[in-house]
């Protein structure tokens, strides 16, 4: 996530990579964290396990990597939220907001 964010505007093939990760719909932190530009999001799932590794850019960016358990390819979408709301709980209060 660290060399995407930095390459976003190295040419266009990194552009397209960087868009299609702020554009990204189907994740379960991006409604709790919040933002477009300020949030890329990578998700997927394979049997068993859904992931999401989230990059937010805010006064101190960090990433927040979420590994979980999953049925069917259907995530544990209230852990994922969860956890993604209390990254952003402890991001707020580090950077004093």
């Amino acid at each position: 996530m660290r060399r995407m964010y930095a390459q976003r505007n190295a040419g266009e093939c990194w552009a397209n990579a960087w868009h299609a990760l702020v554009s990204s719909e189907r994740s379960y932190t991006r409604a709790i964290i919040g933002g477009t530009d300020e949030i890329a999001v990578k998700y997927g799932s394979i049997p068993d396990h859904y992931h999401e590794t989230v990059l937010v850019n805010c006064g101190q960016p960090y990433i927040l990597v979420i590994l979980s358990g999953a049925v069917n390819y259907n995530a544990d979408v209230k852990f994922v939220q969860n956890v993604a709301a209390a990254a952003k709980k402890i991001a707020v209060q580090y950077n004093g907001q």
